[in-house]
């Protein structure tokens, strides 16, 4: 069975963190399945069913988006390690997204 590694973000938070509140988080998963829409369902399972994440998404309503899916190699699937860290980002980051290149018009 095919091994994939998603690229999952997570939204709708309301978590606080160091220097303020989180909206959200990314993470990455690595899930077995036979195609890419199982492989989006059971990242997106892995997100809601993980234990050490409920309080994190407990602070908000949650929507976890695949945003990419690599399917890895035969030998991908056992020796790469995906990370299952989080990396949080606050609203502004949020906003930010699809400003770039609006800098110095008009």
């Amino acid at each position: 069975m095919p091994t994939y590694s998603a690229s999952i973000n997570v939204s709708g938070l309301r978590y606080p963190v160091d220097d303020g509140m989180a909206a959200g988080f990314y993470t990455f998963r690595k899930v077995r399945a036979p195609g890419e829409s199982e492989a989006r369902r059971k990242a997106e399972a892995a997100i809601l069913e993980d234990g050490s994440l409920s309080e994190i998404l407990a602070s908000g309503t949650p929507v976890v988006d695949v945003e990419e899916l690599v399917r890895l190699n035969f030998l991908g699937g056992f020796v790469i390690r995906v990370p299952e860290h989080l990396l949080f980002y606050g609203e502004d980051d949020e906003d930010d997204e699809g400003d770039e290149g609006d800098e110095g018009e008009g």
